[in-house]
């Protein structure tokens, strides 16, 4: 284990760096947010101990790795909290199998359950995964969850907050025949008690850990105000923010050393700015010294504004973070029919951070990539994302696809603008954008155009060109996975000299009268 002074100038540097704005963008790296559950609801209970908490946050450590965050709530508190309602509360280690914390809980598995509460109930996570990242000499981070509302359909679920059960009047829409959606139910900010509550949980976060940083996560659940309130809601962020940073500065004191505030935010700057979450204001007011846009979880987004951030945030001395999801998915519209979970492989992850780093994203950022349960199909695939998503050098020399998607983040009443699914018709090609990052050097690269089952599917009159040029079609060995909302396939190999850096423009035509619907659309890239 390092000296504690070692482990403490590590992470301090860390700091500095990113607080001063002159090297955090020349020194880009990964961050990746451990959710509150997954450890105890993935582990068997001998391992929910400290040691299995110094387990997992080994299993994270890789060379780019800057900061490992763990979140500390969704209704509840999975540490031992005085203010707000515990994972563990009604459990009574006392008692057997039958008591009523465990009633709802299927025959089989009550002594797993059980063994599990009464482990957890004597477990400080927190101070533990603080402990051992520190250990690795990175910078230790902790995240509160602004407003979760998985699963509120069923208001009876054990793990539902009692402050949120008690008062329906503080939810965006109290009135349960309007019920369409879970956000429908999340706090409603408006009302002053909904922030105290949250502030009571912060305070004590800072109180009880000395974190080098706390993320304040506005984007699980991304909805905040009764329609129609975001304007006022946004001056009301505000004042939260400041109450917030003047608790960091307060404790950044006591601790000897400072501790950074991040949010994260809908990816789109004026989806954010619509829903009340001014990121802007907050890093310009020096409220916020991390700003991660993301997805909210469909889909991982391609394409996100990275240029538009940066020159918002220019001169703030803020690092800018890109959050990776764990989907793909090429449109919503692929549901209700299609609901699987088509999930991230290395060379997806690795197209998007390639095109996010090389647009001056200073971090990669990891949300529901965690080892087990919420994660990518193959372990191999894993650790190399681990060890390359965060730094280009790793990356250029891999195959990548960069796929596209979509924003899957809308303030009430703003415009979905969905590229997919684009019919193509005899005399109407659809055309496409995709960045692609750094230009290939040398190897191949190819199109792959996925039809949809509401069109021809026969793909043979299709024809492609990308930056005015076309593409030669063949039986080319396919990625994997596409998308089972896409019934056919083609690929196209695109000429060497033709891509650039950046964007690049792919043209999909027909020569058939009868239309295609494109459903899929990427680009793969394969170093020689």
């Amino acid at each position: 284990m390092l000296p504690k002074n070692a482990a403490r100038a590590a992470t301090d540097n860390l700091q500095r760096t990113a607080s001063d704005g002159r090297k955090d963008h020349d020194m880009p790296g990964l961050m990746l947010n451990e959710d509150d559950s997954h450890f105890y609801a993935c582990r068997p209970p001998e391992k929910i101990n400290r040691d299995g908490v110094y387990e997992l946050v080994d299993h994270y450590i890789s060379p780019p790795m800057k900061e490992l965050i763990f979140n500390v709530n969704a209704m509840r508190a999975n540490f031992p909290s005085r203010v707000w309602p515990r994972v563990w509360d009604g459990f009574d280690p006392g008692q057997g199998l039958d008591q009523p914390k465990l009633r709802a809980v299927p025959a089989e598995h009550r002594q797993r359950v059980w063994e599990m509460y009464r482990n957890l109930s004597s477990l400080d996570i927190p101070r533990c995964w603080i402990e051992r990242v520190r250990h690795h000499g990175r910078s230790a981070w902790l995240s509160v969850r602004m407003n979760d509302v998985h699963d509120v359909d069923n208001l009876d679920l054990p793990g539902h907050s009692p402050f949120w059960r008690d008062h329906p009047e503080y939810w965006r829409v109290p009135d349960p025949q309007r019920f369409t959606t879970w956000t429908d139910r999340a706090f409603d900010y408006g009302h002053q008690p909904v922030g105290e509550y949250f502030v009571s949980l912060i305070e004590e976060v800072f109180d009880r850990y000395d974190v080098d940083g706390l993320e304040l996560d506005w984007m699980r659940f991304p909805l905040h105000f009764r329609p129609g309130f975001e304007d006022e809601g946004r001056e009301i962020l505000i004042d939260f923010h400041r109450r917030v940073r003047a608790l960091a500065d307060s404790h950044a004191g006591r601790r000897g050393h400072p501790i950074r505030i991040g949010v994260r935010v809908p990816s789109r700057p004026q989806t954010a700015w619509a829903m009340g979450l001014d990121a802007v204001a907050w890093v310009k007011e020096k409220l916020v010294d991390l700003v991660v846009i993301t997805p909210f979880w469909p889909t991982i987004e391609f394409d996100m504004p990275i240029e538009l951030w940066r020159e918002l945030l220019a001169g703030s001395g803020a690092t800018l973070a890109a959050g990776l999801e764990i989907c793909v998915r090429p449109s919503p519209k692929v549901w209700p029919k299609h609901d699987d979970l088509v999930l991230n492989t290395a060379e997806t992850a690795l197209g998007a951070a390639a095109s996010l780093l090389d647009r001056g994203a200073d971090r990669i950022y990891l949300f529901n990539y965690m080892d087990s349960g919420t994660t990518v199909q193959d372990p191999d695939d894993y650790r190399s994302i681990l060890n390359r998503a965060g730094d280009p050098s790793t990356i250029v020399d891999q195959p990548r696809r960069h796929v596209v998607t979509y924003s899957d983040t809308v303030a009430p009443g703003e415009p979905e603008a969905l590229a997919l699914p684009s019919l193509c018709r005899a005399g109407q090609p659809s055309r496409f954008r995709l960045h692609i990052g750094p230009k290939p050097e040398r190897g191949t690269a190819r199109v792959f155009v996925g039809c949809g089952e509401n069109g021809n599917q026969d793909t043979s009159p299709l024809e492609v060109h990308v930056n005015g040029t076309r593409c030669t079609p063949g039986e080319y060995p396919l990625p994997r996975p596409i998308h089972p909302v896409v019934r056919q396939v083609r690929g196209f190999a695109i000429p060497e000299g033709i891509l650039h850096r950046g964007y690049n423009c792919v043209e999909v035509s027909s020569a058939s009268p009868d239309p295609h619907e494109v459903f899929w659309i990427e680009i793969r890239i394969e170093p020689a």
